[in-house]
């Protein structure tokens, strides 16, 4: 058998040839398979994400940070809706006539 050629073990039921090049993109996939699989081993998980979110979120609200500043903007948004809604219909009824 030559150095470029590999015959693979007859357990694969067929017998396949694969030259040295094959064989070395076979293993550097399999080494990038690894990488990503020991990266995403890293990674934290759903459930440890979430916990530090509600951790960060405590954290604001015991700072002041979550002031209520969100309802009052929401409250200013539906006053000047009114307002304009107000203008809107005081307009129609005196340019239809």
């Amino acid at each position: 058998m030559s150095d470029t050629t590999m015959i693979l073990p007859k357990e694969t039921a067929q017998y396949s040839t694969m030259n040295a090049a094959d064989a070395r993109a076979y293993i550097e996939r399999w080494r990038e398979v690894e990488r990503v699989e020991r990266l995403e081993a890293q990674a934290p998980s759903v459930q440890e994400r979430w916990q530090q979110l509600n951790t960060l979120v405590g954290l604001a609200h015991a700072l002041g940070l979550f002031s209520g500043a969100v309802e009052d903007q929401e409250e200013a948004v539906w006053q000047r809706w009114a307002i304009l809604s107000r203008i809107g219909s005081h307009d129609r009824k005196h340019t239809i006539s």
